[in-house]
């Protein structure tokens, strides 16, 4: 049974006692110091500052955070995960004993494993961190998401996905703040497939009417003082120029010299609702890099169906950083942009997913992540106030403020992010285990997709190791040597980039075989006819009850369904496990 905090306050006066006098530090690693932070800010809050600032002296080497800011972090953005129970576990690791005889043993919480949970070595050992059962999509999408929030992210993206009321919706604004933030890295590039490229990011949350997806605007709170900030400085530009020209057309015409030169548009989101050639003229003027974030995908699709508002070229070029360009109609000038920096955050229902992308095979499609968010028929509590009594929407603005002096500074700095040669292989083999593990759509194109995510994760792996610095006293440091991502950044990333591959697949296989949209509704057919036509040629079990998840066809039900085939000499049944259509 949970201790209150007057029951806890003791124990934790005797750890930190036991701990000095034998001088062990119960938080070597930095993941277990920022952990213990939170535990004792969520226990005893500002009493526990005392404690954590104790313990934190018993650090052998130098501090890089200031103990007494890092406590006031921990209190004023909180973990609900992490509780007392993980400072006991600590000290009890570390050896020393806190329990009185009335009190049972204190087991290792779910927020900190007893040991480092392995990812992939080879395509044929997948460890349990990453594998989930297969036909039990709730179930495994939940054992997925617990796992990503239970690890320790930079502060900013902590306080970001702290904003959630549910799980889903923190792992979203995880997500949707990773895209939003990385339109404004444009000095941060790295190196992959022997290539430079940028941080940008493509994501599309699908959902039903409704259904809670708009809370991902607060991620674009985080860079909307940047967006501010430039806009301002662009309309200054814009009145100084008015002046300059009613100052140049006042003179007699041999006095004039050279036209003063039209100020570029200074933005970093890019209205949807902008014509191809907007588009590139925007991206031009603010050094290749832009956002695009809308909460309503039809903006985007409706863009398209115009003469001249079809930007899904631009898209296509932009996520993997290729050349774009454009002629000016006004001085024939002939504009091109090198490097374009383009990152895309959207939100729409199935339909609008598929007005984007009618085709599953034109290459847009395989450039997004997907983040299926499920409606619900329950209503919520609508004047319920958050534990902290906050409006989120203000802790969403104040964590973009404290990002901002940050921006600033990277916009000074050379930053390289590189794996090291044993994240490097796993991240190998992690992505060679996926491309097995959807090889039974892989002659319909789902590979591609697979292979941008390995793009996509690397890009979230780069920007989860910058954004640690914030963490840290950055201001007046120049950065020298690359950065290589910590433990729960590399892992995190490849649990998110696998949760959000499941959600991608369930929307490609909402495609039919020629790549063209269609439902069961829309066609007439039933859930079993439906689930028979997407069965691949040759296939197992594996391979069914995978194509089963992606439908949402319960897995029992997929078996009644291939075994009623097997009877109907529609499917032979020629091994254990192997089928073969006829």
């Amino acid at each position: 049974m949970r201790m209150n905090k007057l029951d806890t306050s003791d124990e934790i006066r005797q750890v930190v006692e036991q701990a000095e006098a034998s001088g062990i530090d119960l938080a070597p690693s930095y993941d277990q110091w920022l952990k213990m932070g939170f535990a004792l800010a969520g226990e005893a809050g500002e009493q526990g500052r005392e404690a954590f600032l104790r313990l934190s002296r018993l650090h052998p080497g130098p501090q890089s955070i200031d103990p007494d800011r890092q406590y006031s972090i921990c209190l004023s953005q909180g973990r609900g995960d992490v509780s007392i129970s993980t400072f006991f576990y600590l000290a009890q690791q570390a050896g020393i004993s806190v329990q009185p005889a009335s009190r049972p043993l204190i087991q290792p919480p779910a927020t900190l494993p007893t040991g480092p949970t392995p990812l992939p070595l080879s395509p044929l050992s997948t460890p349990p961190a990453l594998v989930v059962p297969v036909g039990e999509t709730d179930e495994a999408d939940r054992a997925l998401m617990e796992q990503i929030v239970s690890l320790l992210w930079a502060s900013l993206l902590q306080g970001l996905q702290g904003l959630g009321r549910s799980l889903s919706e923190r792992v979203l604004l995880l997500f949707s703040g990773l895209v939003c933030l990385s339109s404004t890295l444009r000095r941060l590039t790295l190196t992959y497939d022997g290539k430079r490229v940028g941080v940008n990011l493509y994501g599309f949350v699908v959902a039903p009417a409704a259904s809670g997806k708009g809370i991902m605007a607060y991620a674009y709170l985080l860079v909307e003082e940047i967006q501010q900030e430039r806009y301002e400085e662009g309309r200054k530009r814009r009145e100084q120029y008015r002046a300059e020209m009613a100052e140049w057309e006042a003179k007699p015409k041999k006095e004039r010299g050279p036209m003063p030169e039209t100020p570029p548009q200074l933005l970093l989101r890019i209205p949807s609702n902008s014509s191809a050639t907007a588009i590139l003229q925007t991206l031009a003027e603010n050094d290749g890099c832009a956002l695009l974030f809308e909460s309503e995908g039809d903006e985007v699709s409706q863009s398209f169906k115009s003469e001249h508002g079809d930007y899904s070229t631009t898209l296509r070029k932009a996520y993997h950083n290729e050349e774009c360009s454009y002629k000016r109609r006004t001085d024939n000038e002939y504009v091109v942009i090198p490097r374009p920096l383009l990152s895309v955050m959207l939100s729409g229902t199935p339909g609008q997913v598929r007005k984007l992308t009618p085709e599953r095979e034109n290459g847009l499609f395989s450039r997004f992540l997907y983040f299926l968010l499920e409606g619900t028929t329950q209503w919520r509590d609508v004047f319920a106030q958050p534990g902290s009594g906050e409006v989120p929407e203000d802790v969403a603005r104040r964590l973009g403020q404290s990002y901002t002096p940050f921006y600033r500074w990277l916009l000074e700095q050379e930053v390289d992010v590189q794996l090291s040669q044993e994240q490097a292989r796993r991240f190998n083999d992690c992505f060679a285990q996926l491309l097995q593990e959807y090889s039974w759509l892989e002659a319909e194109g789902f590979a591609a997709c697979i292979k941008r995510a390995g793009l996509s994760a690397f890009r979230m792996m780069a920007i989860c190791t910058v954004l640690r610095l914030m963490d840290t006293p950055y201001e007046g440091t120049t950065l020298a040597a690359p950065l290589t991502p910590c433990d729960d950044d590399f892992r995190g990333v490849l649990l998110l980039t696998r949760l959000l591959l499941r959600h991608t697949c369930r929307v490609f296989v909402s495609y039919d075989p020629t790549g063209a949209y269609t439902s069961p509704q829309a066609t007439g057919q039933t859930a079993a006819e439906l689930f028979a036509q997407r069965l691949p040629p040759q296939f197992d079990r594996a391979d069914y009850l995978r194509l089963a998840e992606a439908l949402g066809i319960h897995p029992r039900t997929a078996e009644r369904y291939v075994q009623r085939l097997v009877e109907q000499k529609k499917l032979l049944h020629y091994a254990q496990n192997d089928y073969r259509k006829l």
